[in-house]
């Protein structure tokens, strides 16, 4: 323990001095446990890690409102008797305090503060969760959970800090006082963890921690693992035996039995259901992992005051300069898995990191798919072009394959076609593949023309009817070979080709998630 606590703390009972707190005065108002709590009560302490950094730190953890409503439903039975006062009914005035290296916000001063007040606004200018106070109050002098008022020199000793037994367990004057109490014990707590080097437990060692003030009780190695349980054992340099730890809650171990810290997590643990190993949320990543989707990063939950950074990763390497909270996953990320890394930093804990999972990057759909359009004359000899309309995103590439009655079109692959002799009387349409990088291919198909006419301009006798017939069915589609017969409906406008020959006025239809023409059939070659 360093000097100045040696001076304020020779002691034997008062925890917050480091010492010994009575069974007695700790359990206050708690029930005995059921026989087989002690060994549930002895699995759940774990001396290296009595409380985690977050839950220790996190100043956010209750507003003024959530602490008063927590002391006046647990100290509910209390009755406050003319100068015996209960922890719901307590007040006194407050002095202001100016912001210094161990509580960096100001405590405002009050003419007349509540004791969820003065908690309230102490944890959060110290940056102490305000839930670490509540349960070394109870611990210490059983405030929060007496059923009768305490006298005011409880109250000015409320913490036992600066109240060593060379003063009859009267606290020194800078000390004494609840408000004294409550701000000095959060400080401390701070100054365990900025100034840790000149207290005797760190976090990350191993040493020796004794079971009670008796030389010849023993000790036992403990491997400290984070600075909230290094500042809890400065702060009461003992760990509880086997025989406290097997103690019913408010029954005695034994002769070398010491309670403090085992009454600390007993209590930590009963009344905020708080799990000692938690850490706070960890990082987590929001939105689709699609390519050119943006996804957004959240850190988690970190002690108040900690700065934090981002590094994406993919398959759980860096990507440069991808070092926002967001970030949009590229076509070459595409099939590979995406996470981001969450680093914390803050003076006197060093560095730490989260990570989020890993989720799969898919490629990303075209939002639109506009229907090809064919324009041209529908003659012998013209020239067809098709225009693919506007996409977004922008397509990058185009295949094209066209189909006379249904038949693939060998060697037609092209955005033009030239219709020859053979093309007389059928009814010409083309399927667009469109490509972007990191999106799925998207197929569409244009609606069928009217039947192709002579090089003179003349129908084709029979081929009316053909198309007449042809527009009552669907005959799959260009990828899968399938009938599929379905009844005619009414028919819809469709654009008119260059030279205002009318085109047929058969719908589109979408066949297994395609645009497609009305009749579609197995992709048969066809010579031009």
């Amino acid at each position: 323990m360093e000097k100045t606590q040696k001076r304020l703390c020779q002691c034997v009972v008062r925890i917050a001095c480091g010492c010994v707190l009575s069974v007695g005065s700790v359990f206050g108002g708690v029930g005995a446990a059921k026989a087989d709590a002690k060994v549930e009560t002895k699995a759940k302490f774990d001396a290296g890690n009595i409380l985690s950094d977050f839950l220790m730190f996190n100043s956010a953890a209750m507003s003024r409102e959530a602490i008063e409503n927590f002391i006046e439903a647990k100290g509910a039975s209390c009755v406050s008797d003319g100068t015996n006062i209960c922890l719901k009914d307590f007040r006194a005035p407050t002095t202001t305090r100016k912001a210094d290296r161990y509580c960096q916000k100001d405590f405002g001063g009050s003419e007349s503060d509540s004791a969820a007040g003065i908690i309230f606004k102490a944890a959060n200018a110290c940056g102490i969760n305000p839930q670490v106070l509540l349960v070394t109050l109870q611990k210490e002098q059983g405030l929060v959970l007496s059923t009768t008022g305490k006298p005011m020199r409880t109250y000015d000793r409320a913490l036992g800090f600066g109240c060593p037994d060379s003063m009859n367990g009267e606290c020194m004057q800078q000390y004494a006082g609840f408000a004294n109490q409550i701000y000095s014990a959060a400080s401390r707590l701070q100054q365990y963890r900025i100034n840790s080097n000149t207290f005797n437990y760190r976090a990350g060692e191993t040493v020796p921690i004794k079971f009670h003030p008796n030389k010849d009780c023993g000790s036992e190695p403990v491997t400290i693992k984070n600075i909230a349980t290094a500042a809890l054992y400065n702060y009461t340099p003992y760990q509880p035996n086997d025989a406290a730890l097997l103690a019913n809650p408010g029954a005695l171990g034994d002769e070398c039995s010491s309670y403090g810290n085992k009454n600390f997590s007993y209590y930590f643990d009963a009344w905020f259901g708080g799990d000692n190993q938690y850490q706070g949320a960890g990082a987590s990543i929001a939105g689709e992992a699609k390519v050119t989707k943006k996804l957004k990063a959240f850190p988690g939950e970190w002690i108040p005051g900690t700065t934090v950074t981002y590094q994406w990763l993919l398959n759980g390497d860096p990507i440069a300069g991808a070092t926002g909270e967001t970030y949009k996953p590229q076509p070459e990320d595409q099939g590979k898995k995406v996470s981001v890394r969450v680093t914390g930093t803050l003076d006197g804990f060093g560095t730490h990191n989260k990570k989020s999972e890993s989720i799969e990057v898919i490629r990303t759909e075209f939002k639109t798919r506009p229907v090809p359009k064919i324009k041209g004359a529908l003659r012998v000899g013209q020239k067809l072009k098709v225009d693919v309309g506007k996409w977004y995103p922008e397509a990058k590439e185009f295949h094209y394959q066209w189909f006379a009655d249904g038949q693939m079109i060998s060697g037609a692959n092209k955005p033009e076609f030239v219709l020859s002799e053979k093309m007389a009387g059928k009814q010409v349409y083309v399927k667009i593949t469109a490509q972007r990088p990191g999106f799925t291919d998207a197929i569409v198909v244009s609606n069928r023309t009217s039947p192709i006419k002579t090089k003179d301009g003349k129908e084709v006798p029979g081929a009316a009817a053909k198309a007449a017939k042809a527009a009552k069915t669907i005959v799959g589609n260009p990828e899968k070979p399938e009938l599929v017969t379905v009844a005619s409906p009414s028919p819809t406008p469709v654009p008119t080709t260059e030279d205002q020959s009318p085109l047929s006025a058969t719908p589109a239809w979408t066949v297994t998630g395609i645009q497609a023409p009305v009749e579609v059939v197995a992709p048969i070659p066809v010579t031009n």
